[in-house]
């Protein structure tokens, strides 16, 4: 009986050295579609919203996995309302160039293959338009769309499920916290000139990727 037992502890204290094991490092390759926006963003003045940009959009992602990091680009074509209080909403058009960087650490359940998210995006404004197409500074009056570039915090989590060898499915859900632009800077340093109690409305939104990658 009691070896019995030693023999069953001494499996289980295998079992756990394995379960504790830290995966393999590999590399691997992909890319895919995206969903995202930016829910905030914009001004208050005291507790009232000055004005509000949300956007939503679709995209389209690259990425370099390395078990313990994931490296990507992605492009985002975005749809947004400029709402300002007190006056008549504008549809705007923005694109953004992001690069992330994310650290990530697998779990593998059976085929699935699971894996929490940090990490930081930078999102280049590569082109912000009013509803008739114009660039926001025409005439010099306005942001440039590089104004709009901003650092953004994600955290989420991922799922890689086996076709072949391989081959693998990808998806992850994702969701950031801007940081502030500097057209929202520009407008609260305006504000505040002018004796208003201006402060920036934070900026996050999710962002839902799935694509295909390949393991090398």
């Amino acid at each position: 009986m009691k070896k019995a037992l030693i023999v069953v502890l001494f499996a289980a204290m295998i079992a756990s050295a394995a379960f504790a094991a830290p995966p393999a490092l590999k590399m691997s390759a992909g890319g895919g579609v995206l969903f995202a926006g930016d829910l905030g963003g914009g001004m208050k003045i005291g507790s009232t919203d000055a004005y509000k940009t949300p956007w939503f959009g679709p995209g389209a992602f690259a990425f370099f996995d390395a078990t313990y990091a994931e490296v990507g680009v992605d492009f985002i074509y975005g749809f947004g309302t400029m709402s300002p209080t007190g006056g008549s909403d504008e549809k705007y058009k923005i694109m953004n160039l992001g690069f992330s960087l994310l650290g990530k650490y697998p779990f593998t359940f059976g085929k699935i293959t699971a894996f929490p998210l940090l990490g930081i995006e930078y999102r280049f404004a590569v082109s912000a338009k009013d509803k008739n197409g114009d660039n926001f500074d025409k005439g010099g009056n306005g942001p440039k769309a590089a104004d709009f570039s901003a650092l953004w915090i994600q955290i989420g989590g991922g799922v890689d499920y086996p076709i072949t060898k391989q081959l693998y499915v990808r998806g992850e859900l994702l969701y950031g916290i801007r940081l502030q632009n500097k057209a929202e800077k520009d407008s609260v340093d305006e504000a505040k000139r002018d004796g208003d109690d201006a402060k920036r409305r934070w900026g996050h939104g999710p962002t839902i990727k799935i694509g295909v990658g390949y393991k090398f």
